[in-house]
Parts: C-alpha cells; structure tokens; sequence
C-alpha cells in the first residue's frame, strides 16, 4: 500500500461524538464490506477493545486467531519490551494463512486512557499497533474507533498525533437512514 510524507496509508481513524455511530460503521460496514469483496475476503480482522490491560487484550486476540506457538502471556510480554514485535507477529501470521493483510480493529480506543492505568503500557500499545501499520510493505492495517472527547489525550503521543494528522474520519450523528443501512 502507498504512503505519503513517509506515513502509511493503512492506518484510519474514525473519531465522534458517544454514539455517532463509530463502532456500527466498522463492526456492521466495513468489516462486511471487507469480506464481500473478493480481494479482502480472506483477510483475517481481528475487532478488540483495549480493556484496562490493552497489551494482554492483543495478545489474546493474536493467540485465538492465529494459534501460534508462543502462549499469549509470552506475546503480551513481547509487545511490551519491542515496538516492532507485533509487526513481525502478524507478519509471520500473515504468511502461514496465505493473506496479503491482516486488519486489526480497535474499537473503543478511548478506553486506552480510560481504563488502563499503566503509562508504559499504554505507550507500549500503541507503538506496537502504529508500528505494524506503518512498517513499509508490511501487512497490517489499523483502523480506530475513538470518542472525540478523548482526542486531546493522544497529544502526548507524537506517533498517534502523526498518524491522526494523516488519516482520520470525524464522523457527526447518523441520521435514521444512515442507521438502517449500516445495520
């Protein structure tokens, strides 16, 4: 997939108001509209939330799609020491099932500074979801979910502020039309 000013273009935000609808037009739109194409059938989605421990929430989400031979303790330790760890993961994931991408959905990515409590985690995830996206050639595709009133707490994060600067979506409320079609 191209880039543009060295950012990958595999990476989107979707961010509005508390129910604008986010989460419906990922989890009832687009993730459907994925498998209905014949070029993105076969890719594996992978639809998270962060929890209060975002990096063990990953590794069980990479765990129960892929069974790799790493446990996912071991994964979720993995992620929180090297940044390009979950790149490397997917890739080879990626390889053994024949898929060209794998897309990871984080919905409700606001939970990351709701609940998680631990900063060095917090950084640690998303350093390793933004590192996968942008790796050059590599297999991952990110798309978030975020409630605008927590946009502010990704400033300190100049990869997140980098990425949401490239792609986002801001999204009003969905008229009734719009909510019958996604659902």
């Amino acid at each position: 997939m191209p880039e543009s000013d060295g950012v990958s273009n595999r990476f989107l935000a979707i961010v509005g108001a508390s129910g604008s609808g986010k989460s419906s037009i990922v989890r009832a739109g687009l993730v459907p509209a994925l498998r209905w194409q014949a070029a993105s059938a076969d890719w594996p989605i992978l639809v998270i939330t962060p929890t209060p421990h975002p990096l063990d929430a990953l590794a069980a989400s990479f765990y129960k799609e892929f069974k790799p031979s790493l446990p996912a303790d071991q994964i979720a330790a993995g992620l929180a020491s090297d940044p390009a760890a979950f790149h490397r993961l997917v890739g080879a994931a990626a390889g053994c099932v024949n898929a060209p991408h794998v897309l990871l959905v984080i919905d409700q990515f606001e939970e990351l500074f709701a609940l998680c409590r631990s900063e060095a985690e917090r950084k640690a995830y998303i350093d390793s979801v933004l590192t996968a996206a942008h790796e050059p050639g590599g297999p991952t595709a990110l798309v978030i979910t975020m409630r605008a009133d927590f946009y502010d707490r990704c400033a300190p994060f100049p990869n997140l502020r980098q990425a949401l600067a490239h792609s986002q979506e801001y999204i009003g409320p969905m008229s009734l039309e719009e909510l019958r079609r996604a659902n």
